[in-house]
């Protein structure tokens, strides 16, 4: 979803974001978010999570980013729904908040997390979320990287799973999402930042599709 959005912010098309990316967000919402807040994935015809987990409970906390196309989706209509289903989603996460600072069996939920939690500061308040425990978590992906010692390519890349060697290049791309955010200050890549944009024209879409 925020890739769409991107492709509305960089272009200036609203078509990017019209119903069929809506359309997106109120499934995310209606049916891939259960009653916990967590996302799990569900079963075309049923809309329902199969009997048994197909990732075995290892990405429990891991929304692949849907907190952030949902943001998205709030800055491009205004519906609280939308801002709801995020609080519920961190709410959820910081309910399976461990003492060492993570969230699950794999680390690519850290990142995620703290991500949400850097979009949405300013905008929503959630009380299980303290200061004291995004450190404990920020330190804990910090402490996930490659020291490079297995293979140097590896090194400061993200260990995933605890008790392993090798990196993994999602866990890895999250956390240079999140990490140039908070200690860079680059906030462009995938980010929900909100923008202006006009709708185009129906003269305007017939000119391109002639092009």
């Amino acid at each position: 979803m925020n890739f769409l959005y991107q492709m509305a912010r960089l272009s200036g098309d609203s078509r990017w974001i019209d119903r069929e990316y809506l359309n997106i967000a109120d499934r995310l919402v209606d049916y891939i978010q259960q009653e916990d807040g967590l996302f799990k994935t569900v079963v075309r015809d049923s809309k329902k999570p199969p009997a048994e987990d197909p990732q075995n409970g290892l990405h429990r906390i891991n929304d692949d980013l849907n907190s952030l196309g949902l943001l998205s989706a709030f800055h491009v209509t205004g519906n609280h729904k939308y801002l709801n289903a995020i609080e519920k989603y961190i709410n959820a996460a910081f309910d399976i908040f461990k003492s060492d600072g993570g969230f699950d069996a794999s680390r690519a939920s850290i990142p995620i997390v703290l991500n949400i939690l850097h979009e949405t500061e300013g905008i929503l308040e959630c009380p299980a979320v303290t200061p004291e425990k995004t450190e404990l978590a920020f330190r804990k992906l910090l402490s996930a990287q490659s020291d490079g010692k297995t293979n140097r390519r590896m090194n400061g890349g993200i260990i995933e799973e605890e008790g392993r060697n090798f990196v993994c290049a999602r866990s890895s791309c999250y956390a240079l999402i999140v990490l140039l955010k908070i200690c860079a200050g680059v906030g462009g890549t995938l980010s929900a930042t909100p923008f202006s944009i006009k709708r185009p024209l129906a003269s305007d879409f017939a000119m391109q599709v002639q092009l």
